[in-house]
C-alpha cells in the first residue's frame, strides 16, 4: 500500500487466515514523509510530540513573542547582551544609578557626587534630572555677553531702576523715584541716589497781605534749594497776559522791605505776606505788544508797577533736595 510497508504479502494460491489478515495491520509501519498536513488532526501536535530544541527562529512569527512568553526577571533587571554574545540580566536598580556604555559593555553606574561637586542629581517615580547645586555658578563659568536684561533680577514691586554698588560693592536695585523730576547722584563714598531736581509745587493764589499759604512739597526731606515763581492766571494783570511768569529768590524777598517770608521742613513749604499792602518790587513788561518787535529787542527799562493784585497771579514753588 502506498505510503504503508506491512511484513505480511500474500501470493496466488496462499491461504488467508485471521492471523495473517491481523500481521498486515499489526506489523504495518508508515513510510517516511508519509503523512501530510492534511492527515493530522486539528490540535493534534503538542508538546510531547516534539523533540528539545527542535523549533528555532526561523519557525517564529514576527513579533510573536510577547513579554509573558519570556521567562521571569528579578525586578530592577534588564536584558543586555554579554560577552559571548547570549542574553543576560543586568541589575539596574541602584538608587541613582543610570545606564552608560563603555565603549564594550552596557553597565549600570551610580552617580558620584563626591567627584562631580556642584552636580546634584534627582530621582523620582517619574523623572531623573541633573541640577547645578545653588550658588555654585562662579564668574569664569559665565561666558562674555551671556546675561542680557531678561536674566538680571528685578525688584519685586515691578518698578524700573537701575543696578547701583554700594561702598562694599554689593549689587542692588535702586528703583525709580516717585516724586519726579529726580536725578541719580553720587554720594562719595556711599551708594548713589535719586535727588529731586526742581519739583514744581502748585500754591494757589499769591496770599493777600497778612495771610500766608502752605503745601506738602512730597519730597520726602526738608529741600536744600527752594525757588518761586507766579504765573498770570486767565485774568491778566496790567500789561502781564496770562502765563507769564515772575521769578522769586527766597532769599532776596525774605526781608521787611518786600513783606514776604519763606519756608520749608521734611513736609510743608510756606509763604507769608506782612502788612505791606501791595507788591511793589516788579517792573513792569518791557513791551506791550504779544510778540517784541524785534529779537534780541533792546529798550528804556520800564517803571516800577504800582502792585500786582494777588488774584491775578498764581504762587509756584521750586524744590530739590
Amino acid at each position: 500500500m502506498a505510503g504503508l510497508t506491512t511484513t505480511q504479502t500474500f501470493s496466488d494460491g496462499h491461504t488467508v487466515t485471521a492471523a495473517k489478515l491481523n500481521n498486515i495491520v499489526s506489523d504495518c509501519t508508515i513510510d517516511a514523509d508519509a503523512v501530510t498536513t492534511a492527515k493530522i488532526a486539528d490540535d493534534a501536535v503538542t508538546v510531547d510530540q516534539m523533540a528539545d530544541d527542535s523549533v528555532d527562529t526561523d519557525q517564529l512569527v514576527d513579533l510573536a513573542v510577547s513579554n509573558t512568553k519570556l521567562t521571569g526577571m528579578t525586578r530592577g533587571t534588564v536584558k543586555v547582551g554579554d560577552s559571548s554574545g547570549a542574553a543576560s540580566d543586568l541589575d539596574a536598580k541602584t538608587d541613582n544609578a543610570f545606564l552608560s556604555g563603555d565603549g564594550t559593555d552596557i553597565k549600570s553606574k551610580t552617580f558620584d557626587s563626591a567627584v562631580a561637586g556642584d552636580i546634584e542629581i534627582t530621582s523620582t517615580s517619574s523623572d531623573f534630572y541633573l541640577e547645578i547645586a545653588s550658588d555654585s555658578i562662579a564668574n569664569a563659568m559665565v561666558k562674555n555677553d551671556a546675561i542680557n536684561p531678561a536674566k538680571i533680577s528685578h525688584s519685586s514691586d515691578s518698578k524700573p531702576g537701575v543696578i547701583i554698588y554700594g561702598s562694599s560693592g554689593v549689587p542692588a536695585e535702586l528703583t525709580r523715584n516717585d516724586t519726579p523730576p529726580a536725578v541719580l547722584t553720587s554720594a562719595g563714598t556711599g551708594a548713589p541716589s535719586w535727588k529731586t531736581h526742581n519739583k514744581t509745587v502748585s500754591m494757589g493764589n499769591l496770599p493777600a497781605v497778612n495771610k500766608y499759604v502752605i503745601a506738602e512739597h512730597g519730597i520726602g526731606a526738608a529741600p536744600v534749594a527752594l525757588d518761586f515763581f507766579i504765573e498770570c492766571n486767565g485774568s491778566g494783570d496790567g500789561s502781564y497776559e496770562s502765563g507769564d511768569r515772575l521769578f522769586l529768590k527766597a532769599s532776596y524777598f525774605g526781608t521787611d522791605y518786600c513783606g514776604m517770608n519763606f519756608g520749608a521742613n521734611g513736609t510743608y513749604i510756606w509763604v507769608t505776606r506782612n502788612n505791606i499792602s501791595s507788591l511793589n518790587d516788579f517792573f513792569d513788561r518791557p513791551y506791550a505788544a504779544s510778540v517784541p518787535a524785534s529779537d534780541p529787542e533792546v529798550g528804556t527799562c520800564p517803571s516800577l508797577i504800582g502792585g500786582l493784585t494777588t488774584s491775578s497771579w498764581d504762587l509756584y514753588a521750586v524744590v530739590g533736595t
